[in-house]
């Protein structure tokens, strides 16, 4: 043995015998003796209630209310009901999930990343062409590169982030 599990050795039997002194052991001892297969069944066949957070149907969200009545379904038939046929509980959760179909969604607002990185590239390059050129000249070298109108450029390199 190296010196290390020689002292992992006596660590261990300083705190058995500390456990000795203080009593304790017996009392974990005789725990052990009281747990029998029997004790370990009936505890086992205790139900214990499920905790399910109130359903506050005037603050939520359409697909929220749907997540919410679908547990209240699955949770009926698993905890309350446990003879209800499950084509039924299966017929409520489709209708549940079909409920609402938006027909068309809201168009996109705002920039795109990608629009956002081509302006910064333009307010860059325009940066960078000022130094030796002219405003205006660096603005018309834009507009021939990007093919762009100089209004838009104009607007470019007024839009902030």
């Amino acid at each position: 043995m190296n010196e290390f599990e020689k002292k992992m050795l006596e660590f261990q039997r300083k705190a058995l015998e500390r456990l000795k002194n203080s009593g304790e052991l017996e009392a974990i001892e005789r725990m052990h003796k009281a747990i029998t297969p029997a004790l370990l069944k009936q505890l086992a066949e205790i139900k214990k209630p499920v905790n399910i957070t109130p359903i506050d149907l005037e603050n939520m969200r359409p697909t929220d209310k749907r997540i919410r009545k679908a547990e209240e379904i699955l949770y009926n038939f698993t905890f309350q009901n446990k003879n209800a046929d499950p084509d039924d509980i299966l017929k409520s959760l489709e209708t549940i999930g079909s409920s609402r179909v938006k027909a068309t969604t809201k168009p996109p607002t705002g920039m795109t990343l990608n629009q956002k990185n081509t302006i910064r590239s333009i307010q860059r390059e325009y940066a960078r062409l000022t130094k030796t050129k002219t405003p205006r000249r660096a603005k018309n070298m834009l507009v021939k590169k990007h093919g762009l109108k100089l209004s838009t450029i104009e607007t470019y390199l007024k839009t902030d982030f």
